[in-house]
């Protein structure tokens, strides 16, 4: 995905929410929660695109982890949150009302299932029965 699709959907995206939340509010402001990543996002936020594409004043707030970000989106202090898929379901599963609006990547080869040489395992019927191993606080 390019840049400007990127910064479009986000546009987007930050447009609607920013709409829902705050449908009474007659100026045009939104908190945005992010996390240092080498993203093209990175760019934009920085040189202030984001703000241009969509028309809004973006408070974009730096956090260390989605963790974070989400216990910022439950005071209401943010509206917007940038996070992988492990907060996400985690904060899901705890009944935070969010939702997600747009994916910016879809894991593909950097997650897998792994299992050892001559485990006979060969497909996903093969797992039936067999114990598995899952990292913790993750989407395993």
């Amino acid at each position: 995905m390019n840049f400007r699709n990127l910064a479009a959907a986000i546009a987007v995206g930050v447009g609607t929410l920013a709409t829902a939340v705050a449908a009474e509010a007659a100026d045009k402001k939104v908190v945005v929660a992010y996390q240092t990543d080498a993203l093209p996002s990175s760019v934009a936020i920085a040189n202030g695109e984001f703000a241009k594409e969509t028309g809004y004043e973006i408070d974009f707030r730096r956090f260390n982890s989605g963790a974070e970000i989400f216990a910022a989106i439950a005071s209401g202090d943010v509206q917007i949150g940038y996070v992988g898929s492990s907060p996400f379901a985690a904060a899901v599963s705890r009944g935070l009302e969010v939702k997600a609006f747009y994916l910016a990547s879809i894991s593909g080869i950097d997650e897998a299932l792994v299992v050892r040489n001559g485990s006979g395992i060969e497909s996903l019927n093969d797992l039936k029965g067999k114990k598995l191993a899952a990292a913790p606080v993750s989407t395993d």
